[in-house]
């Protein structure tokens, strides 16, 4: 007869669901500084009208080198830790499918790169050669086309990587990403549009808001979610860390003569 083992022992540590809370209040805070400080430095200079700007520029989503910046490269660097994680417990488990993690965390690291030096926006004048774009409207800047081109590079590497997980985790994932690559992507081409036609007022800061705040929500969902991928608990005063829905293999009795 077939015996399968009980649950693993322990307290279940809900890591996704702390994960999702503390760092939704945060993104929201770093979100939520940056027309707070605008606000507050406008109504400063109805007094002191050489109020300076250094407080609003420091949580300014358009500019580098500023808190929402790094605050989002620490969202893709924090990806990146994860995957490194399910790399070494996938190993562990014999189950295939370390490497695959291994280059996903490296292409988040990249991705956590990028956002703090900007190396996308070199690929502007590459892009304007190549393809002999003036730079106006949804290609003002010109790099989202190899960005598209780099998108679809993340998407194999990430469905490589997530293969084995169980479909309602890849969803997540999946969702995670469109929202990251939509903010990065989209909502860059259409500030192009917007600046182009307003220039730079109250609508092109509101899609520049948007844009980083799908970017920020973006790497949250997808760290939140390959979180819940594992299953971390506490026993006898250690961590235990494997993979989530999953089921022990039953061992089967040989059959009595």
């Amino acid at each position: 007869m077939a015996e399968v083992s009980g649950p693993s022992p322990g307290w279940v540590v809900p890591v996704a669901r702390y994960a999702a809370v503390v760092l939704g209040g945060v993104t929201a805070l770093v979100l939520a500084a940056n027309p707070a400080t605008r606000w507050f430095a406008r109504l400063r200079r109805q007094d002191d009208p050489d109020y300076p700007d250094d407080v609003p520029l420091l949580f300014d989503v358009n500019t580098e080198a500023t808190v929402p910046t790094w605050y989002s490269a620490g969202l893709l660097l924090a990806v990146a830790a994860v995957c490194v994680v399910l790399a070494v417990v996938a190993r562990d488990a014999d189950g295939g499918g370390a490497r695959r993690w291994v280059v996903l965390g490296l292409v988040f690291v990249g991705m956590s790169l990028d956002e703090t030096v900007a190396l996308h926006e070199r690929l502007d004048s590459g892009v304007t050669d190549t393809l002999d774009v003036e730079g106006t409207g949804a290609l003002r800047h010109p790099w989202v086309v190899a960005g598209v081109v780099l998108a679809a590079g993340l998407a194999v590497v990430t469905a490589r990587a997530i293969v084995t997980l169980p479909r309602h985790r890849r969803r997540w994932v999946a969702l995670g990403l469109g929202i990251y690559v939509g903010g990065a992507l989209g909502l860059e081409a259409v500030s192009g549009v917007v600046l182009d036609a307003a220039g730079e007022g109250l609508a092109y800061a509101a899609v520049t808001w948007a844009e980083e705040g799908a970017e920020m929500v973006g790497a949250l969902v997808t760290c939140c979610a390959l979180l819940a991928a594992l299953d971390v608990r506490l026993h006898d005063g250690a961590i235990r860390v494997a993979l989530a829905d999953t089921r022990p293999r039953a061992s089967v009795a040989p059959p009595h003569a």
